[in-house]
Order: C-alpha cells, then sequence, then structure tokens
C-alpha cells in the first residue's frame, strides 16, 4: 500500500472505532467490535509505524498527515478493553491476566505519545494523578505536586467535557477536516482527550486488579484452610507467599463503585467476597449489586450541580428582593411605633393642667350648680 491507501485505511479505522465504540448513541454488535479489533491487529501488523514516526522527535517537526497515527495504540487498548469486557471469563486468574494486557496497551498509548515531545499540552500532563504514568513516562521536570487528588480528578473530567465538546465536528466529519492548520490542530486536542481518558481507564483496572489479587488470594486461603486435595500442600504455600508479596492489604477505600468485573452484564451472579479492614479490623462483604454499579460506572467522582448559573443568580435576586420587602415593613412598622409614642409623650407642665381639669370636673360632679340654695338658707 501507498501512503495514500495507508492514510485512507486508517481513517476508516478511525471513523468506525467512533461509530461503534465511542459515540454516545452507539448500538454496539459485539461481532462488529471484534472484528473491527481484528482489522486493527492486521494494520498494525502491515505497517512499520517507526518508518513514519521517529522516536524523540517533536510534533511540530512531523506532517499533519503522520499526527493521526499516535492513536493507534489508543484504539487497539480500547477495542480490545472492550471486547474482554463483554466476555468476562468466569476465573478471576483469567480475568486479571486479560486486564494486565490491557493495561500495558493502554501504557503503550502512553509511551507512544509522550515519545513525540510536545504531542502532550502542559495543562494535560498537570492532570495526571496516576503514580505509575508519571514514574514510567514524566519526566520530573514536567510533573506536578499533586496536594489534591480528588481535585484533579475535577479539573481532569471538566477537562474531558471540555475537549468532547470542541471536538464533536472533527469526530463526526471522520476525523478529517479540509483546512490542514484545524485539522492539525484538531488532531491534537483528540489525543490529549483520549489520553486524559486512558488515565480514567487505567484507574479503573487498576482498581479492578487489586479486587481480584485480593479475591484470588482468599480463595486460596480458604482452600488452604479446608484442606482441598486438588492442590498439594507446598504448591498453596507457594502461590499463597507470591500472591501475598505481590498483592497488599486491600483497604475498604480500595472498594471503588466503578469497577467493571462486579458490574459486568455478563457477570450475572450476585455472590461476593469478604474482606478485612487494616486500620480497625473490621469485616465486611463486597456484594455483586450489579445494576446499582452498572449505572455508576462511567459517572463522574463528584457530585453535579442540580441547576445552572442562571437559576442560581434568580434565586438569589429572589431572595434579595424578599428581605429588602421584611426589611421595609419592618422599618415601617417601627416608625409608627415610635409615632404612637411621641403622641403619647406629654410634657409637665401638660400633665400638671390635665390634673387639675380633672380635679375640677370630678368638683363639679360632686358639687352640681345651685346644690345648697334652700329656703331655709336665705337671709
Amino acid at each position: 500500500m501507498d501512503f495514500h491507501q495507508i492514510s485512507e485505511k486508517f481513517l476508516n479505522l478511525l471513523k468506525r472505532y467512533y461509530k461503534e465504540i465511542y459515540d454516545d448513541f452507539s448500538e454496539s454488535d459485539l461481532d462488529e467490535i471484534i472484528k473491527l479489533r481484528d482489522e486493527i491487529l492486521d494494520f498494525g501488523n502491515e505497517i512499520d509505524f517507526s518508518n513514519i514516526i521517529s522516536k524523540n522527535e517533536e510534533v511540530e517537526d512531523l506532517n499533519t498527515n503522520d499526527i493521526k497515527y499516535l492513536l493507534y495504540s489508543y484504539i487497539k487498548a480500547e477495542t480490545t478493553r472492550y471486547v474482554r469486557d463483554h466476555n468476562v471469563p468466569k476465573e478471576r486468574v483469567e480475568r486479571r491476566n486479560d486486564l494486565n494486557e490491557i493495561m500495558e496497551l493502554y501504557l503503550q498509548f502512553f509511551n507512544n505519545t509522550l515519545e513525540i515531545r510536545n504531542t502532550i499540552f502542559k495543562d494535560t500532563l498537570d492532570l495526571v494523578d496516576n503514580s505509575q504514568i508519571k514514574n514510567l513516562f514524566i519526566e520530573e521536570s514536567e510533573k506536578k505536586i499533586i496536594k489534591d487528588t480528588r481535585q484533579i480528578k475535577i479539573m481532569r473530567f471538566k477537562k474531558i467535557k471540555e475537549l468532547k465538546s470542541s471536538l464533536s465536528l472533527f469526530f463526526k466529519s471522520g476525523f478529517n477536516l479540509t483546512d490542514e492548520s484545524e485539522n492539525r490542530d484538531m488532531i491534537l486536542k483528540a489525543i490529549n482527550l483520549f489520553f486524559l481518558e486512558s488515565i480514567e481507564q487505567v484507574s479503573m483496572i487498576n482498581n479492578e486488579i487489586n479486587i481480584l489479587n485480593y479475591a484470588i488470594k482468599e480463595e486460596f486461603t480458604k482452600t488452604s484452610e479446608n484442606g482441598d486435595k486438588r492442590y498439594g500442600d507446598n504448591n498453596i504455600n507457594n502461590i499463597n507467599n507470591k500472591i501475598q508479596k505481590n498483592c497488599p492489604p486491600l483497604n475498604i477505600k480500595h472498594i471503588a463503585p466503578n469497577i467493571r468485573y462486579l458490574t459486568s452484564k455478563e457477570n450475572t451472579s450476585n455472590t461476593g467476597f469478604t474482606f478485612k479492614d487494616i486500620n480497625n479490623g473490621t469485616a465486611g462483604v463486597v456484594i455483586n449489586d450489579r445494576e446499582n454499579f452498572y449505572s455508576k460506572v462511567f459517572g463522574p467522582s463528584h457530585t453535579l450541580p442540580t441547576i445552572s448559573i442562571a437559576e442560581a443568580a434568580d434565586m438569589e435576586l429572589k431572595e434579595a428582593l424578599e428581605q429588602e420587602k421584611s426589611s421595609n415593613i419592618a422599618r415601617k412598622n417601627k416608625e409608627e411605633r415610635d409615632q404612637i409614642l411621641h403622641d403619647k409623650e406629654y410634657s409637665k407642665e401638660e400633665e400638671e393642667d390635665e390634673l387639675k381639669a380633672r380635679s375640677w370636673d370630678d368638683w363639679k360632679d360632686l358639687n352640681p350648680k345651685g346644690h345648697g340654695n334652700t329656703i331655709r338658707n336665705r337671709g
């Protein structure tokens, strides 16, 4: 194939990935996804990407048509994850092996993008909170000290939402715009968007692997205690020691609501496994509440607002008007009370005159006019 045919074929793979997996309104058929994954793997076997993109280059030195090939390892990881998540094996060890393989594919994507300098924006690197990714791929000078992991997750979620909104038309156009400069900018934005989303995927995979490691350890421990004859005692002890070294004690905080193994639609059993909090020794059970957890898999890690900024402003304005109205009524009532008190106030002289007038009225009531003028009293 010539370069034009290679480019067209890869663009076709990107279009199908968006349509069948990434698009929120896609109704994917598993057989079609498997076919897409196989074609992506075949494409990687046919093309030697080292002839197109050299390591340690700067993105400014790359041709616009070549930058899109940095997305190959991403769509390879995504299609593999999708297929494996919809064919979850019954054995936990097999599932853990699948997750480790998927993890390696995402790490390959991180490696490919970070090898080309300036491909990943500075503000994107600041949103990396995964220590494994930082230690493997990010230079010390570019690392940012993370003080609040939760805040970083919130900022990353907002950045993903912002990039998705700006790339919507680019994705629907088939990852190819007529204007070369605009097309280049959009491809770089898409790489940064998928970089951030891959961090989220790696975080979920790590959580699931921790759960599986603990479950496998518990399973072998119970087998050893029950004296299962399927395994020799020495073999069980060796396996337990190996798991003990590779699997740190699981704390309650490791139980995340976005564990695909427990929430997979293919995992129809409702069984769980016990765990013990390493801080206080409290025992508990992780139950496979599939439907409840499944609805939260892709949910944000923080509480979303329930009203818009405009609605909040209207509420504040309404409260301010009500407070002002109440203040006016209170002020008016106070003025009325003050006026009444003022009207009832008398000076000392007015009070003496009033008392004198009252005494005179009382005397006149007791001594009506003409009282005491009888014939006997006449001279």
